[in-house]
């Protein structure tokens, strides 16, 4: 229904705003708003698109292997991709408790081996990867940022780490790039400066 009705609330949000800020005051507003929602956005993208390419690569993996119920366990534990920790968690649990329970032990050995090498490809490679082409985050600050976030405040900042680093990132990025504007500095793309003071 807030899907439904996102035209109302931002025509609604543009009227409140032209009514109660200056419009310098409310073009920053717009615009911080702006950069909040292309972030959140671009998060939730890349998780959504990681969740798909873990629900395939699991299923294919498991049922390949011959595990019962291989592929419900792959899509069960890719949606759970959508909390950090708690995928891998359940496709180790689903794959080991219907391996064994169907008799299957040789092939639950394989099988926690490949999910192992699976999440290892996820974590290091396709994850990073997706979430930094959305929120321009590059995957070491994104390992760190879910590490902080981790350890300060839990699941909940391990969700939100992401998404937040990405616009504290952003806005350093702005007020460095207006501050050098202001100054008439322009870098290249090696570093140097070409235009301003200390011109090298």
């Amino acid at each position: 229904y807030l899907w439904l009705e996102k035209k109302s609330f931002q025509v609604y949000g543009k009227k409140l705003s032209k009514a109660l800020f200056e419009p310098a005051t409310e073009e920053k507003i717009l615009g911080f708003l702006g950069d909040l929602d292309h972030i959140f956005s671009g998060y939730i993208r890349g998780q959504l698109a990681d969740v798909a390419i873990m629900c395939c690569m699991l299923s294919i993996t498991l049922s390949a292997i011959g595990i019962k119920f291989g592929i419900i366990i792959g899509i069960f534990a890719g949606i759970c991709n959508l909390v950090p920790y708690f995928g891998p968690i359940v496709a180790y649990v689903g794959t080991i408790s219907f391996g064994l329970l169907y008799g299957q032990n040789t092939k639950v050995i394989i099988a926690v081996i490949a999910l192992i090498i699976v999440q290892q490809i996820d974590g290091s490679i396709i994850g990073p990867k997706l979430l930094g082409d959305n929120v321009s985050l590059k995957p070491v600050f994104i390992l760190v940022s879910v590490i902080i976030g981790s350890s300060l405040f839990g699941i909940v900042g391990m969700i939100l780490a992401v998404p937040v680093a990405a616009m504290i990132k952003l806005m350093v990025k702005k007020f460095i790039d207006n501050r050098l504007k202001a100054k008439g500095i322009v870098f290249n793309q090696k570093g140097e400066i070409v235009k301003g003071k200390n011109k090298r």
